[in-house]
């Protein structure tokens, strides 16, 4: 019995912290990527190195007042927009308004410490994307 009880004790205090709560006043902030990484079936290396180049010269900042400006070197003068935070669903949603795009970006938030960050991301046919972020 008592190896019973330990065990579901350690078993829910796993589970508590891979699930910890996000604070939603530390997601505010400018986030650089410092890592990304990517799953996909169909897609070759070089569109893969192509894009972490890319991901890894962007800056989010992220304001407390909704609105968001995304930088990357090929946009230095970066995309504006706005973000919200779904506590429930632990989502992050950046929704761009001069980006040409209607659809918004949607990733979960795995981590967020005071300087660290990590988002994912669902994409098509499976893949999947991760976005290290630390705070600039």
């Amino acid at each position: 019995m008592p190896k019973q009880f330990l065990l579901t004790l350690i078993i829910s205090a796993f589970s508590m912290s891979a699930m910890a709560q996000i604070d939603p006043a530390k997601i505010p902030g400018s986030w650089k990527v410092t890592d990304f990484k990517v799953e996909m079936d169909d897609i070759s290396e070089d569109n893969v190195g192509k894009a972490k180049k890319e991901a890894l010269s962007t800056v989010y900042s992220l304001q407390d007042d909704g609105q968001s400006i995304m930088t990357t070197s090929s946009k230095p003068e970066g995309y504006s927009g706005r973000w919200t935070y779904n506590e429930r669903q632990r989502e992050l949603t950046i929704q761009g308004s001069d980006q040409g795009k209607s659809k918004p970006e949607i990733y979960v938030i795995q981590k967020l410490t005071g300087s660290k960050m990590v988002w994912t991301k669902e994409l098509p046919n499976d893949g999947s994307m991760k976005l290290a972020l630390e705070r600039e």
